[in-house]
């Protein structure tokens, strides 16, 4: 191949990269999975299970620790039958974030012989479920049990529910003298982010209110949209005008197919202030928008936002308003005036 095809074949092999990158772009800047782990931090419903050593602590606290101790301390099972203990967990400090596609339970536990058993177990909405039995070694190892959804409700989880999880083992050993033991047990939480645009149809195709163009005249309707809310769930939509001040708040229940769709019509309010808007999602089960939009990043219940921009174009001028309403009535009253001197004058 000569120099000049070779330069050729390089250039459209480089104008094709650059438009496949250009198409999948929006596919690539989605919002990526992400992770929470979550450790007991409390007492839960069962506590069944022998802390050792034996030195007064609770036994979440024998199995709370990030790296494993090992047999510094642990939980240890009763007789032939599998004993239990749940355990209250930590906060999720990303509550309600996204939509959560899986809730793993983690126990690190070891036989003192081969042949004793173990199992994941958890409790939600009040009702316990076991993972599938486990057969453990000499030797510390992993298990784990996932639920891709909600085993009481069969549906997607809600944060509500991670928030009120418990998590825990159960362990069992034979009639002799081997024992199981717990050192760590953890939850792990897969979810991806929310995220909210503003568009400028209700088609959402055309991502609207940047500094560069501006809701006006002409668009006078904010459309807000996003994906990777949990499906079918209630959330309330908080608008913030560029004062800080809630104008509007909507109630809305998003789809199936976990995208969330709100509106708001700029005209509304007379008084709301142009420049930068602020639309706000908050989970309904964890909390709602306060008054201003400083509140709005440590509030329960906050999940995510999209800034856009407002030009008074598209919001009625409250001083022009009033000029209307005064000016019509100078027109009423100089009218008044003038046919009560002319009722007068006729009279005369």
């Amino acid at each position: 191949m000569n120099r000049r095809r070779w330069y050729r074949v390089t250039n459209v092999t480089v104008a094709l990269a650059v438009v496949a990158t250009l198409i999948m772009l929006p596919y690539l800047l989605e919002a990526s999975p992400g992770t929470i782990t979550i450790r007991p931090g409390a007492v839960g419903d069962e506590t069944n299970l022998t802390p050792y050593p034996n030195t007064g602590e609770a036994n979440w606290e024998d199995v709370d620790e990030a790296t494993s101790d090992d047999d510094e301390a642990y939980v240890e099972g009763g007789g032939g039958a599998y004993v239990t203990d749940l355990y209250a967990l930590g906060d999720t400090t990303v509550s309600g974030k996204g939509k959560i596609n899986s809730v793993t339970v983690y126990i690190n536990c070891r036989g003192t012989a081969e042949g004793v058993g173990a199992r994941t177990r958890i409790k939600t909405n009040a009702v316990a479920y076991d993972g599938t039995e486990i057969t453990l070694t000499i030797s510390y190892a992993t298990y784990s049990t996932a639920y891709t959804t909600n085993p009481q409700t069969t549906n997607e989880w809600t944060w509500a529910e991670i928030n009120a999880l418990q998590a825990g083992v159960g362990l069992k050993k034979p009639t002799g003298g081997a024992t199981s033991r717990c050192t760590q047990v953890w939850v792990v939480v897969d979810y991806t982010p929310a995220t909210l645009e503003s568009y400028k149809e209700v088609a959402h195709t055309t991502v609207w209110g940047t500094v560069a163009d501006p809701y006006d005249t002409g668009t006078q309707t904010a459309y807000i949209y996003g994906p990777n809310f949990i499906a079918s769930h209630g959330y309330t939509v908080g608008y913030y005008d560029n004062d800080g001040t809630k104008v509007a708040s909507e109630s809305v229940i998003s789809g199936a197919d976990n995208t969330l769709s709100s509106q708001y019509l700029l005209t509304t309010d007379p008084n709301a202030i142009a420049g930068t808007w602020h639309a706000v999602a908050f989970d309904n089960d964890l909390g709602s928008p306060p008054n201003t939009y400083a509140e709005c990043p440590g509030a329960v219940g906050y999940m995510v936002e999209d800034s856009f921009e407002v030009n008074q174009g598209a919001i009625p001028e409250f001083p022009t308003a009033m000029a209307g309403i005064t000016v019509a009535g100078l027109c009423f009253g100089i009218y008044y005036w003038m046919r009560k001197r002319r009722l007068a004058y006729v009279k005369a």
